[in-house]
């Protein structure tokens, strides 16, 4: 990808924040659950990356990069129609 394909893609990226289309909760929460499901449906090639990169057995890539960013989800999930509430402010 050169340069100006780059700038091009930052560009389309930008302007889809803009709209506010990522606004949306229920656009939020479909992303966290298809980031779910991706780390779910890869899980075997991101065990076979960590052990190439970092030496890391399947446990503790379990632990420490696959489990804890479910775990995450799973409570950004839980909490984002919480979070996105509107709050008065002094």
């Amino acid at each position: 990808m050169d340069q100006s394909q780059v700038l091009t893609s930052l560009g389309q990226m930008q302007n889809y924040f803009i709209s506010g289309v990522t606004r949306n909760v229920d656009w939020r929460k479909q992303q966290l659950l298809k980031l779910k499901e991706a780390l779910y449906k890869h899980e075997e090639s991101i065990y076979e990356a960590l052990d190439q990169d970092l030496k890391k057995n399947k446990e503790e890539s379990w632990i420490t990069e696959i489990g804890f960013t479910i775990t995450e989800i799973n409570f950004a999930l839980k909490n984002l129609n919480k979070w996105a509430n509107k709050k008065s402010v002094g």
